[in-house]
């Protein structure tokens, strides 16, 4: 099914060309959400194709804000319900971990004890992982640092606390995983 246009002749004799919408699709009736906005199964599949690689790669990060339009601190149930789907797994990271983690494929979701969005973890690198117009993922941890000067090493990891973002980072200098969380996910 593709977009429907047609061609016509306005009054003063110029043509013009108007969109219809999709050809066979009623009025009000969206292919991939439910009345109430969640999204349905084929709806979530495809949204998940945004993250596992297989469709979409492209992920954009606002620092602190948001990534690819999810913001921190937004309700586990929303993202399952309206961005995601039902993940793989659910595990805590440690066994003293207060909050969970949402596994799907090339990522990890990180949720608090009130089960609030903290952080996600990518490391699949089919994904591009861009900062403003800055693709940081995958790439060296040479050019991450030109993009976050403030990133330090710490236990073997790379972290930008004013960004709260931080990298693994292979023996060659090429960034194994990001992580990127809220506002003040690394302050002490």
């Amino acid at each position: 099914m593709g977009n429907y246009y047609s061609g016509m002749m306005n009054a003063t004799g110029g043509s013009e060309l108007r969109h219809h919408g999709i050809l066979g699709q009623k009025w009000g009736v969206r292919r991939f959400q439910n009345k109430d906005g969640t999204w349905t199964e084929a709806g979530k599949k495809r949204r998940r194709s945004e993250y596992d690689g297989s469709g979409y790669s492209k992920v954009n990060v606002i620092p602190n804000v948001s990534v690819n339009g999810i913001a921190y601190g937004e309700d586990r149930e929303l993202i399952r319900n309206k961005r995601l789907g039902d993940p793989d797994r659910t595990f805590k990271k440690t066994s003293k971990s207060e909050g969970s983690v949402d596994a799907y494929p090339g990522l990890h979701v990180y949720y608090s004890k009130d089960r609030k969005m903290e952080g996600m973890e990518f490391f699949n690198k089919t994904h591009s992982i861009n900062i403003g117009s800055k693709q940081i993922f995958p790439g060296s941890l040479s050019n991450a640092k030109k993009s976050l000067p403030d990133l330090e090493e710490n236990f073997g990891s790379y972290v930008s606390k004013k960004a709260s973002i931080a990298f693994s980072v292979d023996d060659d200098g090429n960034i194994d995983s990001i992580f990127v969380g809220k506002r003040g996910y690394y302050q002490s």
